[in-house]
């Protein structure tokens, strides 16, 4: 919580009516969040920065689904259950993205592919530190075989 908190504590306190309130929440969790946290979330990222380095040097990249479900109808707010995991927080569903985020490293969303009901569904590509031009050739590469990128959902 407490990147909420580095994000947007002026405008939690100057309009905190614009915000969302679970957003609010974040951000007032964010800023009590004791140090002892803080140093062991700092440690363990460099941790994750270190397997994630060690990995890339055996393989070229590794691919995720971007996300453990397709997009949700646009009126509705967040992904609140998935298979019986109920989720409390709109980012929750996400967690795949987030995890690879805190990698550090350079990573490229590229449409995945449809569903049988036609939603498409994206995958994330992790690349090496300072291998970003390598992984936007692969990227535009796996666009252009698969033609996915030129493709609209038929199921929305």
């Amino acid at each position: 919580m407490f990147g909420f908190y580095c994000d947007s504590p002026a405008a939690a306190r100057a309009n905190p009516d614009r915000l969302r309130p679970d957003y609010l929440r974040n951000i007032r969790q964010g800023a009590v969040t004791p140090a002892d946290e803080l140093a062991w979330g700092i440690k363990e990222r460099t941790a994750i920065f270190t397997r994630t380095a060690k990995l890339l040097q055996d393989y070229d990249v590794f691919i995720t689904p971007a996300t453990p479900v397709t997009a949700p109808p646009a009126e509705v707010e967040w992904v609140a259950e998935i298979d019986g995991q109920t989720f409390d927080r709109y980012f929750m569903w996400q967690r795949l993205a987030c995890r690879l985020t805190m990698t550090c490293h350079p990573i490229l969303v590229t449409p995945g592919g449809f569903t049988e009901t036609g939603m498409p569904f994206g995958m994330q590509i992790v690349g090496p530190m300072r291998g970003d031009h390598k992984l936007l050739s692969l990227g535009a590469a796996i666009e252009k075989a698969t033609g996915w990128i030129n493709q609209r959902p038929t199921g929305v």
